[in-house]
């Protein structure tokens, strides 16, 4: 298990407890969507603007990059988003890419999306 699963499970050995049977209860709280949307926005911005950076110092790096986004595109496994309404909210996916040792010439992009807890 991943550290972040070891947490969660931690947490639901904690603070889970049962009720009323079989029912479980919990006081875990939940953050509200715009607290999370805030963390996911900030997470993400920092994130591009650090890909951004690797991109633009390496140019070899920016080709493949640009080659996996094509083809994510090309094969309809992504489209652009629509422009978003005054008050419509949105969530934020971070991306980075990292290469295999056995394929140093193909970059596979990792749309990392988390739950902060």
């Amino acid at each position: 298990m991943s550290y972040e699963d070891k947490m969660f499970m931690k947490q639901m050995d904690n603070e889970f407890v049962k009720r009323l049977g079989r029912k479980l209860g919990s006081t875990v709280t939940v953050p509200s969507a715009k607290t999370a949307i805030a963390k996911q926005q900030t997470t993400a911005l920092h994130r591009a603007s650090m890909l951004d950076a690797s991109l633009n110092r390496n140019p070899v790096k920016r080709e493949h990059f640009l080659t996996f986004m094509s083809k994510i595109l090309d094969n309809n496994h992504a489209e652009l988003a629509p422009p978003l309404g005054e008050h419509e909210e949105c969530w934020y996916l971070p991306l980075f890419g990292v290469y295999h040792p056995k394929k140093p010439d193909q970059i596979r992009g990792v749309f990392d999306f988390f739950r902060q807890m």
